[in-house]
């Protein structure tokens, strides 16, 4: 699975199929989403459950010293 955004809508698309992703990755009007800030997790009953961890919207707070 790996999902793409369209560079002038914004639209984001996932496909399935390695031909697809292949050649999505080739198209110029597409970049790649990282889903890397998305965790799998297995519960104790057996089901799974996935996790997206999300940064801080913003600038960090001043620090006054």
């Amino acid at each position: 699975m790996a999902l793409f955004k369209c560079t002038r809508s914004g639209n984001i698309v996932e496909f399935r199929l390695e031909h697809d992703i292949d050649q999505m990755r080739k198209h110029h009007e597409y970049v790649e989403v990282d889903t890397s800030a998305e965790i799998e997790v297995e519960n104790e009953d057996g089901t799974r459950q996935t996790l997206t961890l999300k940064k801080p919207l913003g600038r960090p707070r001043k620090v006054l010293a």
